[in-house]
């Protein structure tokens, strides 16, 4: 037990308290195991000091005196002691595994000369053990990634006056499938293992991972499903932001980019100071990358592009653009930008490192400057899609003198009017590189802020409620939303495809279309929300409102079918469901039911039924239709169709459409089933005895041809006069006339007088 105070001045008050509650509860302490007013030593097997957190000296004497293992069970001791020590060894599962793979059963233990080397970098690693630090309040905390072939590495750090002192060190061995993982899979990977094994640091302050790989466009991305788009979830719940590292000043931790035996990084460190270990640049090495050298020029003759590309096996590729469109001088840096990356992406480059002269590009890209002007943010959010494609991606800047042969390119450009011989190309570029729409959307042009306005403020700027509690609801939330290209707001959907996102001024027209436009048929509230979310659309409490706008509905209310407790139930017949709609559609005008039963039937054929999940046109056709109400109203698929592509979809549903109608029946069994359980546990016994007076059921036979519908529904009275069967009387009437074939006992009722 640790009794801890804010203020010194309180420590006296807050164990007198703390004493009463012991003595209350009759609990008694062991006074040679207390200590009071301790500042420095040892504490939970750590030793504490003005300076930070420090290894225990003892845990480091005991593995220094261990001698290489004769046995497993040795092995097991060492991995034991290493194991107390993990937060201050980083790597520690890659410096341990060759230790691991001893422990296998169906290898022979084999103690050979790399698991002496490991041995001995372990004990040389701990004769000079980093000492860890405890952040303050809200600070905020920076981590760096470091992966390899079996391993993965995350260390939390915090910036003390320019100095970087580690917090937590954090390792994870990989499996057989995560080790074939690629490198983005095991980025993010590290960072949900840190979040499991610290989530109190990531409750209670602001991380910033530094890394290279763009796993902030991965993870908020909608082209991603599985495992990317569940670790998307967990890590959307806790204020995490993603920058690009650069060079840090300062003493950070060295052993985190240690060699491996497969893999290995490329270390930049700075020189070491105190007893830190330094630790700068941390990358990891991949395949030989393309150069691309990128300048732009604009003058009064036009606009030019140059781009030099230099592959892997040292091939130069030369190409100079002439721009048919005006722009500015930064405009034309970024087409130079999105060229490069086009260009190496269609020649199957998966690296690449591009140079550029212009500062205000380069640091718009790597995150260190703001893009505030509208035009730049949109170049800017390209080169983040075009980004994923890259396993490795990095933009540098380098002066106007190192970047001539590209500048002369781009003058080339602005002055050529004539064919140039082959070994340069020079092309031209009519129209700009297409960018989001900025066609006006229902859900986004809007006066008054809504609920959608804060998340996507912080999808797309990262920009969270001053208020704590709110800026909290956002970040949970967010992971389970989309930012489309054109700005559309749209819902990660359980069941189906995105649903987009309804401003809360246009959803009564929304609601108002479905229930009595030209598809509409007057459904009941959650039939409407749920044809709404069929159809593509969300907006918080869509089934509450549906309900309301319901009960207000004129024609709903004078056209509503009355319940039958035995009768109607939830098994509707199809005419039915037809001659309802068509009496709340006609209205007056019944004469016109001719000309309204196609878009009744239209109407039926498109709402969702309770008993399948599904539509009569999907089970039909394997798709969902598309309503006239999507053209006002474009959802994500209306918005992304192709021709080409959209009939070769419709091939492929109706390749599958066997199983989604085999699903159908089990969905409709298994709805009879619990309709039948909900029907057998509210049915209340009536029982019947000789003598009892009752009301017989109006049947077709029975039925008087004069009274139509508006006769009753019940005739009699007549008195049981004895028990034909289970369930089944013989009964008379008043005039002691006998019926002559016995009733069940579902068409009686009793008669009260």
């Amino acid at each position: 037990m640790v009794e801890k105070s804010k203020v010194v001045a309180e420590h006296v008050t807050d164990l007198t308290n703390t004493f009463e509650i012991l003595r209350k509860h009759k609990l008694r302490l062991n006074a040679s195991k207390c200590s009071f007013g301790v500042s420095s030593g040892k504490f939970l097997g750590y030793m504490v000091t003005h300076r930070g957190i420090e290894v225990n000296p003892d845990q480091i004497k005991a593995i220094s005196s261990l001698q290489p293992a004769q046995n497993p069970k040795e092995v097991q001791r060492l991995i034991g002691m290493t194991a107390a020590l993990n937060i201050f060894i980083s790597w520690s599962a890659d410096r341990c595994r060759l230790f691991f793979l001893l422990l296998h059963k169906w290898k022979g233990f084999e103690w050979t000369e790399e698991c002496a080397l490991a041995f001995q970098q372990l004990k040389e690693y701990l004769s000079q053990p980093p000492i860890m630090s405890s952040p303050e309040v809200d600070e905020v905390l920076f981590s760096y990634l470091a992966i390899a072939t079996y391993a993965i590495s995350f260390v939390l750090i915090r910036v003390d006056n320019g100095v970087q002192w580690p917090v937590y060190y954090v390792s994870k061995s990989l499996h057989e499938a995560e080790v074939h993982y690629l490198p983005l899979d095991k980025a993010i990977l590290a960072v949900v293992h840190a979040i499991r094994k610290l989530p109190h640091y990531f409750q209670a302050h602001t991380v910033v991972v530094l890394t290279q790989y763009p796993l902030k466009v991965v993870l908020w991305s909608a082209d991603y499903t599985g495992r990317i788009a569940k670790w998307g979830t967990i890590l959307g719940a806790f204020d995490i932001k993603y920058m690009p590292h650069t060079s840090v000043k300062g003493q950070v931790l060295a052993d985190l980019v240690a060699d491996f035996a497969e893999g290995p990084e490329e270390i930049e460190t700075s020189p070491r100071g105190m007893d830190e270990k330094s630790v700068g640049l941390i990358f990891t090495q991949h395949a030989l990358p393309w150069k691309v050298y990128v300048d732009g020029a604009a003058n009064q003759r036009g606009s030019g592009v140059r781009l030099v590309l230099t592959s892997p096996k040292q091939v130069i590729i030369e190409k100079s653009l002439r721009l048919g469109f005006s722009a500015t001088n930064n405009e034309v840096e970024y087409e130079a930008l999105l060229m490069g990356m086009a260009m190496v992406r269609k020649l199957g480059g998966k690296t690449v490192e591009i140079f550029s002269d212009s500062k205000l590009i380069v640091g718009q890209v790597r995150g260190e400057l703001e893009a505030r002007d509208t035009r730049m943010q949109e170049y800017l959010g390209q080169v983040r899609r075009l980004q994923v494609n890259f396993e490795f991606f990095e933009v540098t800047h380098v002066p106007r003198s190192e970047n001539a042969h590209a500048d002369f390119l781009a003058t080339l450009a602005t002055f050529s009017t004539k064919n140039l011989p082959r070994m340069i190309m020079v092309k031209d570029l009519n129209t700009p590189t297409p960018m989001t729409g900025n066609s006006p959307q229902v859900n986004q042009i809007r006066s008054v802020l809504s609920w959608m306005d804060p998340i996507k403020l912080f999808l797309e700027k990262d920009i969270l409620p001053e208020d704590k509690s709110e800026a909290k609801k956002i970040r949970r939330k967010a992971p389970r939303f989309w930012l489309s290209k054109d700005k559309k707001l749209y819902k990660r959907s359980y069941s189906g495809p995105y649903l987009l996102c309804v401003h809360p001024e246009a959803s009564e027209a929304l609601i108002e279309e479905l229930h009595e436009g030209i598809c509409g048929s007057h459904t009941g509230g959650r039939s409407l929300s749920h044809r709404a979310i069929t159809q593509g659309y969300w907006w918080p409490g869509m089934q509450k409102e549906a309900q309301e706008y319901v009960r207000k509905c004129d024609q709903c209310q004078r056209y509503s079918t009355p319940a039958y407790p035995q009768e109607n139930g939830q098994a509707e017949a199809v005419n039915k469901v037809i001659v309802d709609g068509l009496k709340k559609m006609l209205d007056d005008a019944k004469g016109r039911w001719v000309e309204e039963l196609p878009h009744v039937l239209w109407t039926y054929r498109t709402t969702p039924w309770r008993s399948t999940g599904e539509t009569p046109f999907s089970m039909t056709y394997g798709t969902e239709a598309v309503i006239p109400l999507e053209t006002g109203f474009p959802t994500l698929r209306t918005s992304s169709f192709t021709s080409d592509g959209n009939d070769e979809l419709l091939k492929k549903n109706l390749d599958l459409i066997d199983e989604r109608r085999e699903n159908a029946m089990v969905q409709l069994a298994y709805y009879q089933q619990k309709l039948k359980q909900g029907y057998d546990a509210n049915v209340r016994l009536r029982p019947l005895t000789p003598g009892d007076l009752v009301l017989r059921k109006v049947l077709g036979t029975t039925k008087n041809p004069n009274w139509g519908k508006l006769g009753p529904n019940w005739e009699g009275s007549y008195c049981i006069t004895s028990v034909a069967g289970i369930g089944a009387h013989y009964v008379e009437d008043l005039d002691e006339k006998t019926v002559l074939h016995s009733c069940n006992v579902s068409n009686l009722k009793r008669y009260y007088y």
